[in-house]
């Protein structure tokens, strides 16, 4: 293996509706809402954790390349997991998202995904809220019927608005092949896996209503291993995207490939 260099995402993450990632009933409390969001305890503000997002991610692609589910995680929860060497290697998910460490073949993962707070103005405006007594949020009565007595089961569920902006997000994709155009080729599964997720749905809820997103204002920027020898900051790639189409677009991994590989080894 051979680190060349990283591509850091980053942009904004709109709700096209509510949005309910789950926190621990057991926090803080917000006046006994049934399902709470998860929020940073700094300062009380909803967040999308990295853990949610990369999660949704990695679960969109296995089903759209119809992944084996071999790992159990829990009682009747199963994930993809690759069992060997040579599955692995040409795996669209376990080398991007990684493997236990326990496997003689993993390799280091390629992709971080940080946490991603309210953006600054989305602060300001769902702070001014008065539609609840909750900070930054609103709650959602659902009714569940019993299908024989017609008996109401109604439950509270806190969401963040429609229209609220969390930003930036920041996905960091390492560049650690031989063959640089083999992580550029990797890559193109990752904005693959954002498309798929901007078509479904990131939190709780999704099928009856929650968690529809979009990716707004995305950049691209490189650091080659060249860079950090330099100290360099990051550098803007001449590659220009605004949309998930042209992150993925093979002009941008052509791009990605070619910087990689005029810098592999810091040369």
């Amino acid at each position: 293996m051979r680190f060349s260099g990283r591509a850091f995402v980053t942009g904004n993450i709109e709700c096209l509706t509510a949005l309910h990632v789950g926190g621990a009933s057991t926090g803080i409390d917000i006046g006994g809402v049934d399902n709470i969001v998860v929020r940073n305890p700094a300062n009380n503000q909803p967040y999308i954790p990295g853990s949610s997002l990369r999660g949704k991610l990695r679960s969109l692609l296995e089903r759209a390349h119809n992944l084996p589910l071999t790992q159990s995680i829990g009682p009747q929860v199963h994930i993809h997991r690759c069992t060997n060497g040579d599955a692995y290697e040409s795996c669209p998910v376990c080398v991007i998202f990684g493997v236990t460490s326990d496997e003689s073949f993993a390799k280091p993962t390629r992709l971080i995904v940080r946490d991603v707070a309210l953006e600054a103005q989305s602060v300001e405006k769902l702070s001014k809220l008065k539609t609840t007594e909750l900070p930054f949020t609103e709650v959602k009565w659902e009714v569940a019927i019993d299908r024989v007595t017609s008996a109401a089961n109604p439950r509270q569920q806190e969401r963040v608005p429609a229209g609220a902006v969390f930003g930036p997000f920041e996905l960091v994709f390492s560049f650690y092949d031989e063959k640089p155009e083999n992580d550029s080729r990797r890559f193109g599964y990752l904005v693959e896996a954002m498309q798929l997720l901007e078509d479904d749905y990131l939190g709780g809820g999704g099928s009856r209503g929650s968690g529809r997103i979009a990716f707004r204002d995305l950049k691209l920027q490189v650091r080659t291993v060249a860079d950090y020898r330099q100290r360099k900051p990051r550098q803007d790639t001449d590659i220009e995207i605004r949309t998930l189409a042209d992150l993925g677009s093979d002009t941008t991994l052509g791009e990605l490939a070619k910087l990689m590989s005029a810098n592999a080894g810091g040369q």
